[in-house]
């Protein structure tokens, strides 16, 4: 019995371990545009990185670059999204500027030495936002980047309460595609988070069931708003890989890194621009 055991337990470990930490690539397209967004996402146990970037086609790309730094200094950053799952927080890291901020998942559970932290900003909790998840197995299967790959469609809900701080409408997201398991159950931690708060208002989180059908490689994602379609997307992976991971990529980074108290903080300050240089037209003479 304990042979069984034992050779159950080196086949778990040979069959999932190369996934401990991977790396993976992936191009997110709006329905009808030439440019898209690449994603790529770095995983270590239950913390994930994503780093996004806008991808370009040929032609928008050779004119930026005809225009130099200045054009690209006034391209908005997107910040770096480390989930730390295991803390009940996100972090967002402006890499430009070396700022962060940190998003809990609660803030209606922090103990006060956490709220002390954000200094100024004064911390409201009001209303409600309620998340819900579910996936649908259709049961169709294939090999995908060598894995397990099932077809279902997974679909998250978010709704606030009329007296939440920025209240909206009912929103609804829906992906369909292949999905797969790239990590150990023990290493699952779904959130789902929402985009994170501007402000010191916050709505106190009610989580109804969190599906977990893995992560989706490629498929379509469609979001609604108060039932109506508001966007679709295609979403195709362009590279899945094992790979040792550093924990720094995953951790609060240290000084000179310097915290911020909101996300409008972290995205407020951006490259500087001189606009001292004067722009003078003539009539070619």
């Amino acid at each position: 019995m304990r042979q069984k055991l034992t050779l159950l337990l080196i086949l778990l470990l040979f069959s999932t371990s190369v996934f401990a930490d991977w790396k993976l690539s992936q191009r997110t397209k709006a329905a009808g545009q030439k440019t898209g967004m690449i994603s790529t996402i770095y995983s270590k146990g239950v913390r994930m990185r994503t780093e996004m970037k806008v991808e370009m086609d040929a032609e928008t790309e050779a004119a930026m670059k005809q225009m130099g730094s200045m054009m690209s200094g006034m391209m908005p950053e997107m910040p770096v999204h480390v989930t730390q799952c295991d803390l009940k927080q996100d972090i967002f890291l402006s890499e430009l500027n070396k700022q962060f901020y940190v998003d809990y998942y609660d803030w209606s559970t922090l103990p006060p030495e956490k709220l002390a932290r954000r200094g100024n900003q004064k911390i409201t909790i009001k209303g409600t936002m309620t998340m819900d998840s579910w996936f649908v197995d259709s049961g169709k299967r294939q090999k995908m980047f060598g894995l397990d790959a099932k077809w279902g469609k997974l679909t998250q809900t978010i709704e606030t309460s009329p007296d939440a701080c920025q209240a909206t409408q009912p929103t609804t997201m829906e992906m369909e595609g292949w999905f797969v398991v790239l990590s150990l159950e023990s290493q699952s931690c779904p959130t789902h988070r929402p985009p994170p708060a501007t402000g010191g208002c916050m709505p106190k989180m009610i989580y109804k069931r969190l599906a977990s059908p893995g992560l989706m490689l490629t498929g379509t994602m469609r979001s609604y708003v108060n039932g109506k379609l508001a966007g679709t997307s295609e979403i195709e992976t362009l590279d899945l890989s094992k790979a040792i991971l550093d924990q720094s990529l995953f951790d609060v980074p240290k000084a000179p890194w310097i915290e911020v108290e909101s996300m409008e903080g972290l995205t407020k300050k951006q490259r500087n621009i001189d606009t001292s240089a004067k722009t003078v037209f003539s009539d070619g003479s």
